[in-house]
């Protein structure tokens, strides 16, 4: 899906408002949703293009977020950083902590599912089963809110992955019978949003030179933010308070 050319100025205008952490060997930002991380034949420029431009050419990404998922993403400066970060991400190291708004009333003895991902050929989605092409994923939900907008009942959750595949979280949760809200390709009840309510919130790390634990936040994109902000709170955690301070203008 393509976007537009006042999206990708707006990126490259903004874009030191969107660093979370900077030194000379990696950089950390809070990317929005609705831009690619790198381009392709659709959208010739992403995020690491803009990067490029701006920090030089030796800055490259060291994970990817889905065009529509928003939050903390990772790029290393140097040689050297970049492969201290994927190593990191080989080894499991490096722990992402996301926040998702699911449609329903999450049932609380869910505490995450541990099933294998595919890719459907003829349907070109991801989903849960059993083949030759199937990766083996696991993923752990916490329930931090349960939301309302008069009977529309909807549960904040914070997802960590333990592993990496394309959609993970979208597909687990779907599978679950919670689908992600807003989300165009797995969940049939599109309830007025554009794009999956998915935010990559915090990322944990060491550092490729000092090996200081390095451990950043994104606060929330504002279409994620507006609706937490303006919906009827039935219950919550002290996890959600923080995420709302951290995300408040």
């Amino acid at each position: 899906m393509s976007y537009s050319e006042q999206q990708v100025a707006s990126l490259r205008s903004h874009f030191n408002d969107l660093v979370l952490y900077e030194d000379s060997r990696i950089l950390v930002m809070n990317k929005p949703a609705g831009v690619s991380v790198t381009g392709d034949e659709v959208n010739r420029v992403g995020v690491s293009e803009i990067a490029k431009e701006l920090r030089g050419s030796e800055i490259a990404l060291a994970h990817r977020l889905d065009m529509y998922t928003s939050g903390v993403l990772l790029l290393g400066k140097t040689r050297g950083a970049r492969r201290s970060l994927s190593d990191q991400f080989k080894e499991r190291q490096i722990g992402k902590t996301y926040l998702a708004l699911v449609d329903g009333e999450w049932n609380p003895s869910l505490a995450g599912i541990v099933a294998p991902i595919f890719r459907s050929e003829d349907e070109g989605l991801m989903k849960v089963g059993l083949n030759n092409q199937a990766k083996p994923a696991a993923t752990a939900f916490e329930e931090i809110a349960q939301l309302g907008i008069g009977e529309q009942l909807r549960s904040l959750l914070k997802v960590d992955l333990l592993t990496g595949r394309t959609h993970q979280i979208r597909v687990h949760l779907a599978y679950l019978g919670y689908p992600v809200t807003g989300d165009q390709l797995y969940n049939p009840d599109k309830l007025g949003f554009i794009r999956p309510l998915l935010h990559a919130y915090e990322i944990s790390f060491r550092h490729p030179h000092t090996e200081e634990e390095m451990i950043l936040t994104a606060p929330l994109a504002d279409d994620f933010y507006s609706y937490l902000a303006n919906s009827w709170v039935l219950n919550h955690s002290g996890f959600f308070e923080e995420v709302i301070a951290n995300s408040a203008n």
